[in-house]
């Protein structure tokens, strides 16, 4: 236990919790998404696995497929138990793994945060809005309309969602708009992923909610979100 509470400590509340051999945490072991190609954040809630370039990482070390882990982890084991199961492994060694590809990560983190800190100032809508997430994708939007950002913006503000200015403008469509926005954000992660910006599992993750973000901001009422920030 002084082992875990030292890489605890270590990590300031990064996820390696959940190595322990005790499994005491209550709570049931649920993966991470993480939703955007940016750097991975660390969860605050100690019980939380490894997001998934850790979860590769643990189970690479353990010689058996991310599926295969947390396969195990659902029916109840610790990360800590099944490294101590494994033939050649062992919890001091899984920690030893995880904090060196923590710090592997802290460090890409650490050169780039300059730039990313430049961009969350000048972020529209301010640090961990969804405009900044959604900004490459409303220009794949105007490109396949045809308008400029200030039509866009107009038409948006006045309570229409992309989804209705598709179907308003000539010879396009709001199922046309749709494939348009799913084939750009495909090819950002399959760059991510091949530039090993992104895990390959992260990949996979990142990529089933694809469609279920392009409805959200095709269906998006951008003028009542505006209404509601200067309310507040």
């Amino acid at each position: 236990m002084a082992l875990v509470a030292v890489v605890l400590a270590a990590l300031a509340g990064a996820s390696v919790a959940a190595v322990s051999a005790t499994g005491q945490s209550g709570h049931p072991a649920t993966l991470v998404e993480v939703d955007s190609v940016h750097p991975a954040r660390v969860s605050s809630d100690p019980a939380r696995l490894p997001e998934p370039t850790r979860m590769q990482a643990a189970a690479e070390y353990l010689g058996i497929s991310v599926d295969q882990l947390t396969t195990d982890l659902e029916q109840g084991e610790s990360l800590g138990q099944i490294a101590a199961a494994t033939p050649g492994r062992s919890e001091s060694g899984l920690i030893a793994v995880l904090v060196a590809n923590r710090r592997s990560h802290l460090a890409k983190e650490a050169e780039t945060l300059p730039k990313r800190l430049k961009a969350a100032v000048a972020k529209p809508g301010g640090p961990g809005s969804s405009a900044g997430r959604d900004s490459g994708l409303l220009a794949v939007a105007r490109s396949y309309l045809g308008i400029s950002a200030t039509e866009m913006t107009r038409e948006m503000r006045s309570g229409k969602t992309l989804a209705d200015i598709a179907e308003s403008t000539p010879g396009r469509s709001r199922e046309g708009l749709a494939k348009a926005l799913f084939a750009a954000r495909e090819h950002e992660l399959e760059t991510a992923a091949q530039t090993g910006r992104i895990s390959e599992s992260a990949h996979k993750v990142r990529l089933a909610h694809v469609e279920r973000r392009v409805e959200r901001i095709l269906s998006r009422d951008h003028h009542k979100g505006s209404q509601n920030r200067h309310a507040r």
